[in-house]
């Protein structure tokens, strides 16, 4: 593969030379690129990486952020965004798994290698790699997209298989983290108290919209989140009291 990328390379130097007085447009790079993609495979940047192999296919359930199976999803890079890639989210080894189709209709599945990887997004949800001294380096799923922004970080483990089945052991049903961002700190919650403390000046507007909508914070879906971070986000900007 290094041998076709030479090639590439050698073949837009060539063609620069040839350019005279006239720079290679945009354009004519896009179409040499993909000229190069036809030929040889994918882009380079978007398939190095670890091939892929299921380590864990004898336990039951599965490991992957709602199903066990590829979507399509947008993926950033440090080199570049890629729309249009087949994902799959897998929680118990925290890593992003993309599926490669070529020309000759065989396909590979390579591990996105994670200092490149930025983020993604995955059936109409967003998800980045943030560090926060209280957690480290993690993938989180974003709610809200301006102050506060609610967080979560999604795990499986894997647990004593109780179903009398022939595996010894089984994926555990996926878990979330929560926090929510407000300035530059990092408030974690489990449920409607916890939540509220985080705005303490307006807790009682808080609690009143969670109990209108009947939301349990635990098990609220990213309808609810979005709607409930929007409320705080119109307290804070309004700077409604009690």
């Amino acid at each position: 593969m290094k041998f076709f990328l030479l090639i590439f390379i050698s073949t837009l130097m060539f063609l620069v030379a040839r350019v005279d007085a006239q720079d290679l447009d945009a354009q004519s790079v896009n179409e040499l690129k993909q000229s190069f993609i036809d030929s040889y495979g994918p882009d380079q940047n978007l398939v190095s990486g670890i091939r892929y192999y299921n380590l864990h296919a004898q336990y039951a359930g599965h490991k992957f952020f709602q199903d066990d199976k590829f979507v399509k999803g947008k993926l950033y890079l440090e080199s570049g965004i890629y729309d249009d890639v087949l994902l799959k989210y897998n929680l118990y080894g925290q890593q992003l798994i993309i599926q490669i189709h070529f020309k000759d209709g065989t396909h590979t599945e390579i591990i996105v290698t994670d200092s490149r990887l930025k983020g993604f997004e995955l059936e109409q949800r967003s998800f980045k790699k943030l560090y926060f001294p209280q957690t480290d380096t993690l993938l989180f799923q974003l709610i809200g997209d301006g102050d506060p922004v609610c967080y979560y970080h999604w795990t499986i483990e894997v647990i004593p298989n109780s179903t009398g089945l022939q595996s010894v052991y089984e994926f555990s049903k996926m878990k979330r983290k929560s926090y929510v961002l407000t300035g530059s700190t990092l408030h974690s919650f489990r449920g409607a108290r916890s939540f509220a403390k985080v705005f303490p000046a307006h807790r009682p507007q808080v609690m009143s919209y969670i109990r209108k909508e009947k939301i349990r914070l635990r098990k609220a879906n990213d309808g609810q989140m979005k709607g409930l971070i929007l409320h705080c986000t119109n307290l804070l900007n309004t700077g409604e009291n009690r």
